[in-house]
């Protein structure tokens, strides 16, 4: 997995992290970007750090050299792009669509069955943010499921401007492009090092967007996307190892006797949805279930 010269608190957080890059961890220590990390040191930094999973999940792109204009102010303009995988999930989506904020690189992801739920997830986001903030421009490409009629009146009603990229030049909407290549070589990093069923990627870019917006990023001096948006630093200290094996706490209602074990064996593949929990592959009964009480 990894050189011997690799300190194991190095390691551990590169995969909590969702294998992000070395330097962006050592920035967060050194500028103490987050809550929870202070096991960490520069010292821990002095050894050489190889990670097998990166090295067949990633590669590197050449960088696309025009630059535009950016918006400054959080909400001003939200980005959006929808990707193919080609593997159906347990709950059978087959795509993934992004939404960033372009100020802050906030993101949120949705798994789709198809395409055309990509316009409704547009119009609720708009609506959940459009109460206290300003939304000024939305930007997609021309794709049938932003380019309609529905999402079209939508926007107009709540006085957003659509702006679409040229046809062929993914580099106009280049942020949330570079986006999913970048997210997904983490997804199949951690596939890799945890050898996860591939069917399971809707539940590890879930994990990997959520630590992508409390990690360091180029674009932001000092601070995480989370820390942007919200004016707090995240707290991380409660991370687990997407793919490892943990154990979660059995109900009291759901044993039967006082003989029966107090807690099962899961995979942990990252946050609950709909509540403050996680989301578990239940070893026993191959379910994916959320609970609050895990431990490793």
């Amino acid at each position: 997995m990894t050189s011997s010269g690799t300190t194991d608190k190095v390691l551990m957080w590169h995969m909590k992290l969702g294998h992000l890059n070395i330097q962006a961890i050592k920035k967060m220590v050194e500028m103490d970007m987050v809550e929870g990390m202070e096991e960490l040191t520069l010292a821990d930094f002095k050894k050489p750090f190889r990670c097998i999973a990166c090295q067949r999940a990633k590669q590197k792109r050449m960088s696309y050299k025009r630059h535009q204009k950016r918006q400054k102010e959080c909400y001003a303009r939200l980005m959006s792009d929808v990707c193919n995988v080609g593997i159906v999930t347990p709950g059978g989506n087959i795509y993934f669509q992004l939404i960033q904020d372009e100020a802050s690189r906030y993101k949120w992801v949705f798994l789709l069955e198809t395409k055309a739920q990509a316009a409704d997830n547009v119009m609720d986001l708009i609506l959940k943010l459009e109460k206290e903030n300003s939304i000024k421009i939305f930007s997609c490409d021309q794709g049938k499921e932003f380019v309609n009629k529905k999402l079209s009146t939508f926007l107009n009603e709540h006085q957003i401007e659509l702006l679409t990229t040229n046809a062929y030049t993914p580099e106009e909407n280049c942020l949330v492009e570079k986006l999913n290549g970048g997210l997904m070589s983490k997804v199949r990093a951690i596939n890799e090092a945890a050898l996860l069923p591939e069917c399971l990627w809707g539940e590890v870019i879930g994990y990997v967007v959520e630590v992508d917006n409390m990690s360091t990023t180029k674009a932001l001096d000092g601070m995480t996307p989370y820390e942007k948006l919200f004016g707090n630093k995240p707290q991380v200290q409660d991370l687990h190892v997407c793919g490892c094996v943990v154990f979660h706490h059995i109900p009291k209602k759901k044993r039967r006797n006082k003989l029966d074990m107090v807690a099962d064996p899961g995979v942990f593949l990252g946050f609950a949805k709909t509540s403050l929990g996680y989301r578990i592959l239940d070893l026993e009964t191959g379910k994916l279930i959320e609970r609050r009480d895990v431990w490793e």
